[in-house]
């Protein structure tokens, strides 16, 4: 988020409000303005994170209680629109949804949970998933219920690769047409970089180099 900041400042027809949950120093709710940008802080009603995308009653009862306290500062907006980019929000955009009915939802998905859980490859889970075979890994079917559910109930869904997209819309069975991609970006050194980078770090001219821009985890493909 802290790099689409700069971008969306500088759009007229963009007001921003970034809410903060589960604030630990908080003891209620407090909003103020920080460099054109509006915060809304909220407090944790108990030690830990309460955002999370299970179905525990607690959890639901926090989630609706962050809508009901946002409601009030947002309700006279038009064209609201929320950003969120992580399965533990999808209680908060289940209610989103019910108390701001015509808003929007962008969904910024970065990996596949189930990818952190069991290292089998995307076909082999693929064939227990369509046969609904939970046996097979209760905790990472359930994991994938849930960005299942956070993608079809949102209006826009971002992934970083195309094999995402493709496994939500032919796994998961996801509308293609609220998808895009887009790449985690980077900037690329021009040759002169190129060639002090190459003896920075011990590579001759002819060595091949693989950039990856991500974290090197399982869910991540390695």
């Amino acid at each position: 988020m802290h790099v689409l900041l700069p971008f969306l400042k500088q759009q007229n027809s963009v007001s921003l409000t970034l809410i903060r949950t589960d604030c630990p120093d908080r003891t209620n709710i407090i909003k103020y303005a920080k460099e054109n940008v509006d915060v809304i802080e909220i407090p944790s009603i108990q030690k830990g994170t309460m955002i999370t995308g299970h179905s525990h009653p607690i959890k639901t009862s926090y989630s609706i209680r962050i809508v009901a306290e946002i409601y009030p500062f947002l309700r006279h907006m038009d064209n609201l629109l929320f950003l969120v980019n992580s399965i533990d929000y999808l209680n908060i955009v289940i209610n989103l949804k019910t108390a701001f009915s015509f808003c929007k939802i962008l969904y910024i998905h970065h990996s596949f949970s189930w990818k952190y859980l069991i290292n089998v490859p995307d076909s082999v889970f693929k064939a227990y998933w369509k046969n609904k075979d939970d046996a097979f890994h209760p905790q990472a079917f359930e994991m994938t219920r849930y960005q299942q559910e956070m993608a079809s109930i949102s209006d826009f869904v971002v992934t970083v690769t195309h094999h995402a997209k493709a496994f939500f819309v032919h796994v998961l069975d996801i509308d293609p047409n609220k998808f895009s991609t887009i790449y985690n970006g980077g900037s690329l050194p021009n040759r002169k970089r190129k060639r002090n980078l190459r003896k920075r770090y011990g590579f001759s001219d002819l060595d091949k180099i693989i950039v990856f821009s991500g974290r090197i985890t399982k869910d991540k493909g390695f």
